[in-house]
Protein backbone atom coordinates (compact mmCIF):
# COMPACT_ATOMS: atom_id res chain seq x y z
CA UNK A 1 0.00 0.00 0.00
CA UNK A 2 1.27 3.44 -0.93
CA UNK A 3 0.72 6.30 1.69
CA UNK A 4 0.47 9.67 0.23
CA UNK A 5 2.99 11.79 2.89
CA UNK A 6 3.07 15.08 0.39
CA UNK A 7 1.08 17.75 -0.62
CA UNK A 8 2.45 19.19 -3.86
CA UNK A 9 5.52 18.23 -5.83
CA UNK A 10 8.46 20.27 -6.69
CA UNK A 11 10.62 19.64 -10.00
CA UNK A 12 13.62 20.83 -10.55
CA UNK A 13 14.28 18.91 -14.09
CA UNK A 14 13.36 15.79 -16.11
CA UNK A 15 14.60 12.70 -16.00
CA UNK A 16 15.39 11.06 -19.28
CA UNK A 17 13.26 7.98 -20.21
CA UNK A 18 16.39 5.76 -20.29
CA UNK A 19 17.16 7.22 -16.71
CA UNK A 20 13.20 6.63 -15.32
CA UNK A 21 13.73 3.04 -17.03
CA UNK A 22 16.96 1.71 -15.55
CA UNK A 23 15.90 3.38 -11.96
CA UNK A 24 12.73 1.41 -12.26
CA UNK A 25 14.37 -1.95 -13.29
CA UNK A 26 17.10 -1.28 -10.15
CA UNK A 27 14.35 -1.24 -7.21
CA UNK A 28 12.49 -4.27 -9.30
CA UNK A 29 15.48 -6.20 -9.09
CA UNK A 30 16.43 -4.82 -5.18
CA UNK A 31 19.39 -3.33 -6.23
CA UNK A 32 20.08 0.39 -6.13
CA UNK A 33 23.17 2.51 -5.55
CA UNK A 34 24.83 1.49 -2.25
CA UNK A 35 24.83 -2.35 -1.03
CA UNK A 36 25.99 -4.00 1.97
CA UNK A 37 26.59 -7.98 1.99
CA UNK A 38 24.12 -10.19 3.69
CA UNK A 39 26.00 -14.08 3.81
CA UNK A 40 26.56 -14.33 0.64
CA UNK A 41 24.44 -11.88 -1.04
CA UNK A 42 24.34 -7.83 -1.78
CA UNK A 43 21.36 -6.52 -0.37
CA UNK A 44 20.66 -2.92 -1.18
CA UNK A 45 20.88 -0.10 1.24
CA UNK A 46 19.64 2.72 -0.70
CA UNK A 47 22.40 4.57 0.94
CA UNK A 48 20.95 4.31 4.61
CA UNK A 49 22.72 4.96 7.66
CA UNK A 50 22.99 2.23 10.26
CA UNK A 51 21.89 3.14 13.56
CA UNK A 52 24.63 4.34 16.08
CA UNK A 53 26.14 1.91 18.64
CA UNK A 54 25.93 -1.98 17.48
CA UNK A 55 23.95 -5.04 16.19
CA UNK A 56 23.11 -7.17 19.27
CA UNK A 57 24.37 -10.69 19.18
CA UNK A 58 21.45 -12.71 17.86
CA UNK A 59 23.09 -16.00 20.23
CA UNK A 60 21.35 -14.16 22.80
CA UNK A 61 17.74 -14.00 21.11
CA UNK A 62 14.77 -16.10 22.12
CA UNK A 63 12.56 -15.44 18.91
CA UNK A 64 8.43 -16.00 18.86
CA UNK A 65 6.38 -15.83 15.65
CA UNK A 66 2.40 -15.80 15.64
CA UNK A 67 3.16 -18.31 12.58
CA UNK A 68 5.15 -19.85 10.66
CA UNK A 69 5.65 -22.44 7.37
CA UNK A 70 6.52 -25.10 6.85
CA UNK A 71 10.11 -24.99 5.95
CA UNK A 72 10.24 -21.44 6.78
CA UNK A 73 10.59 -21.51 10.76
CA UNK A 74 10.44 -18.33 13.19
CA UNK A 75 14.23 -18.77 13.63
CA UNK A 76 15.08 -18.44 10.06
CA UNK A 77 14.31 -14.64 10.34
CA UNK A 78 17.93 -14.10 11.75
CA UNK A 79 21.40 -15.83 10.86
CA UNK A 80 22.91 -13.60 8.43
CA UNK A 81 21.48 -15.03 5.54
CA UNK A 82 19.36 -14.20 2.67
CA UNK A 83 19.20 -18.00 1.59
CA UNK A 84 16.64 -18.66 4.63
CA UNK A 85 13.83 -16.57 5.91
CA UNK A 86 11.19 -16.98 7.90
CA UNK A 87 7.29 -16.89 6.36
CA UNK A 88 4.24 -16.08 8.48
CA UNK A 89 0.87 -17.67 6.83
CA UNK A 90 -1.75 -16.06 4.78
CA UNK A 91 -4.29 -15.09 6.65
CA UNK A 92 -6.34 -11.78 8.12
CA UNK A 93 -4.70 -11.53 10.89
CA UNK A 94 -1.71 -9.09 12.13
CA UNK A 95 1.77 -11.36 12.23
CA UNK A 96 4.60 -10.31 13.88
CA UNK A 97 8.10 -11.52 15.74
CA UNK A 98 8.46 -10.92 19.01
CA UNK A 99 12.65 -10.97 20.10
CA UNK A 100 13.61 -11.80 23.37
CA UNK A 101 16.91 -9.90 23.95
CA UNK A 102 17.82 -12.01 26.80
CA UNK A 103 18.07 -8.94 29.27
CA UNK A 104 17.14 -5.40 29.42
CA UNK A 105 19.40 -3.54 27.11
CA UNK A 106 19.08 0.21 25.33
CA UNK A 107 17.85 -0.35 21.70
CA UNK A 108 17.76 2.17 19.50
CA UNK A 109 17.10 0.62 15.84
CA UNK A 110 16.76 -2.17 13.50
CA UNK A 111 16.85 -3.32 10.04
CA UNK A 112 15.33 -5.38 8.45
CA UNK A 113 15.87 -7.81 5.20
CA UNK A 114 13.20 -8.63 3.30
CA UNK A 115 12.88 -12.30 1.18
CA UNK A 116 15.10 -11.77 -2.03
CA UNK A 117 13.24 -13.78 -4.50
CA UNK A 118 10.26 -12.28 -4.38
CA UNK A 119 9.32 -8.88 -6.40
CA UNK A 120 6.30 -7.47 -4.20
CA UNK A 121 6.43 -7.22 -0.83
CA UNK A 122 4.51 -4.13 1.38
CA UNK A 123 6.15 -3.55 4.98
CA UNK A 124 3.54 -0.81 5.58
CA UNK A 125 5.55 2.78 5.03
CA UNK A 126 8.58 0.77 3.95
CA UNK A 127 9.30 0.83 0.14
CA UNK A 128 7.66 -2.86 -1.20
CA UNK A 129 11.10 -3.82 -2.70
CA UNK A 130 14.48 -5.90 -1.48
CA UNK A 131 16.28 -3.68 -0.27
CA UNK A 132 17.11 -3.32 3.70
CA UNK A 133 14.52 -1.63 5.90
CA UNK A 134 15.28 0.48 8.69
CA UNK A 135 14.12 1.98 11.66
CA UNK A 136 16.10 4.21 13.81
CA UNK A 137 14.78 5.85 16.78
CA UNK A 138 15.19 7.71 20.01
CA UNK A 139 17.67 4.68 22.98
CA UNK A 140 14.58 3.09 25.29
CA UNK A 141 15.40 0.22 27.65
CA UNK A 142 13.85 -2.68 26.56
CA UNK A 143 14.37 -6.70 26.72
CA UNK A 144 11.67 -7.30 24.10
CA UNK A 145 11.03 -6.38 20.49
CA UNK A 146 7.84 -7.08 18.17
CA UNK A 147 7.84 -6.25 14.39
CA UNK A 148 4.29 -6.28 13.37
CA UNK A 149 2.37 -6.01 9.98
CA UNK A 150 -0.98 -6.16 9.19
CA UNK A 151 -0.29 -8.28 5.82
CA UNK A 152 -3.05 -10.27 4.90
CA UNK A 153 -0.71 -12.07 2.52
CA UNK A 154 1.95 -12.91 5.10
CA UNK A 155 5.33 -11.74 5.70
CA UNK A 156 9.09 -13.30 4.86
CA UNK A 157 11.92 -11.55 7.40
CA UNK A 158 15.29 -13.05 5.61
CA UNK A 159 17.61 -11.30 8.36
CA UNK A 160 16.96 -8.74 11.75
CA UNK A 161 19.20 -6.94 13.34
CA UNK A 162 18.63 -4.91 16.14
CA UNK A 163 20.83 -2.14 17.34
CA UNK A 164 21.66 -0.66 21.08
CA UNK A 165 23.74 1.80 22.28
CA UNK A 166 24.48 4.24 25.32
CA UNK A 167 21.52 5.38 27.12
CA UNK A 168 21.74 8.72 28.31
CA UNK A 169 18.91 9.99 30.75
CA UNK A 170 16.28 12.16 28.76
CA UNK A 171 16.49 15.60 30.41
CA UNK A 172 12.49 16.18 30.42
CA UNK A 173 12.47 20.13 30.81
CA UNK A 174 14.08 20.20 27.24
CA UNK A 175 10.88 18.63 25.74
CA UNK A 176 10.21 14.59 25.32
CA UNK A 177 10.33 11.98 22.14
CA UNK A 178 7.20 10.93 20.81
CA UNK A 179 7.20 7.76 18.82
CA UNK A 180 9.01 7.65 15.84
CA UNK A 181 7.28 7.65 12.10
CA UNK A 182 9.30 6.02 9.44
CA UNK A 183 8.63 7.34 6.00
CA UNK A 184 8.89 5.29 2.85
CA UNK A 185 11.50 8.14 1.89
CA UNK A 186 14.07 10.43 3.75
CA UNK A 187 11.85 13.63 3.85
CA UNK A 188 14.18 16.24 2.77
CA UNK A 189 12.29 19.18 4.52
CA UNK A 190 9.20 19.77 7.19
CA UNK A 191 7.39 22.29 8.65
CA UNK A 192 4.85 22.51 11.46
CA UNK A 193 1.30 24.04 10.19
CA UNK A 194 0.74 26.78 12.82
CA UNK A 195 -2.94 26.68 12.66
CA UNK A 196 -3.33 22.93 13.09
CA UNK A 197 -0.14 21.61 14.22
CA UNK A 198 0.10 19.35 11.83
CA UNK A 199 3.29 18.13 10.70
CA UNK A 200 4.07 18.49 6.70
CA UNK A 201 7.13 16.66 5.28
CA UNK A 202 7.87 16.64 1.68
CA UNK A 203 10.56 14.40 -0.38
CA UNK A 204 11.15 12.80 -3.47
CA UNK A 205 7.64 12.50 -5.62
CA UNK A 206 8.60 9.13 -6.12
CA UNK A 207 10.91 6.32 -5.13
CA UNK A 208 12.55 6.08 -8.22
CA UNK A 209 12.44 9.55 -9.14
CA UNK A 210 16.06 10.73 -7.61
CA UNK A 211 18.40 11.70 -10.36
CA UNK A 212 16.93 14.51 -11.79
CA UNK A 213 19.10 17.07 -10.93
CA UNK A 214 22.95 17.25 -11.98
CA UNK A 215 24.49 16.65 -8.26
CA UNK A 216 24.13 13.06 -8.52
CA UNK A 217 22.08 10.33 -6.95
CA UNK A 218 19.89 11.42 -3.69
CA UNK A 219 16.35 10.18 -2.40
CA UNK A 220 15.80 13.87 -1.20
CA UNK A 221 15.67 15.48 -4.62
CA UNK A 222 12.70 17.58 -4.49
Amino acid sequence: MRTKWYTGAFLLGVASASDTEYLQSLYREGKTPDTTTIGSREVATISQPLPQGHAIDTNEWKLECTSETNGYECKQAIGNSTNTYWQSEANDDAHNITVNLGKERTVNGLTMVPRQDKEEVAYGTWWPDQAMKLSAFQPVKANYLRLSAPAKEGIAIADLQIYETDFITPDYTLGAWGPTIDLPLVPVAGAVDPISGAVVTWSARGHEIFTESPGGDTQTAT
